[in-house]
């Protein structure tokens, strides 16, 4: 979304996944809370 909104560039998700994989990036996500999920599971 950035390179398309900011540099009015459309990458296919393919292409960026293969660059991404070429230059060893990470893209930073959270990971799941897994004891929020056991509390929704015990209420």
């Amino acid at each position: 979304m950035t390179l398309e909104n900011v540099y009015n560039t459309c990458y296919n998700l393919k292409r960026i996944r293969r660059l991404m994989k070429k230059f060893d990036l990470v893209c930073p996500h959270r990971k799941p809370n897994p004891y929020r999920f056991m509390a929704k599971a015990t209420q």
